[in-house]
């Protein structure tokens, strides 16, 4: 069995140093990168989340998908629903606060 492991790692060693050690007709460049645009565009700075408010999770981890019901409010499936096999309380979509 040692023979065999040997062997083996003889010959991933030979096959390793011909890889790394063959010449190829590959010439490297320097390469100066072009300097970036900064947040412009679509990633340009802005207010738009800055009246989000944290949603209360009610001593759970996280929730794991949140959404909107039809009457207007968010409703959140925890992750505790993904993470266990039988969690404390029976999943669903529960109101998010």
């Amino acid at each position: 069995m040692k023979k065999i492991a040997k062997v083996s790692m003889f010959a991933a060693l030979l096959v390793a140093a011909y890889l790394g050690l063959w010449p190829v007709p590959i010439v490297p460049v320097s390469w100066t990168a072009p300097t970036p645009p900064g947040y412009t565009g679509v990633h340009a700075v802005n207010q738009r989340l800055a009246g989000a408010r944290q949603i209360a999770l009610g001593g759970e981890v996280g929730p794991e998908h949140v959404l909107a019901g039809p009457d207007g409010k968010l409703y959140r499936r925890p992750g505790a629903c993904w993470n266990t096999i039988r969690p404390a309380r029976p999943c669903g979509w529960w109101p998010a606060a």
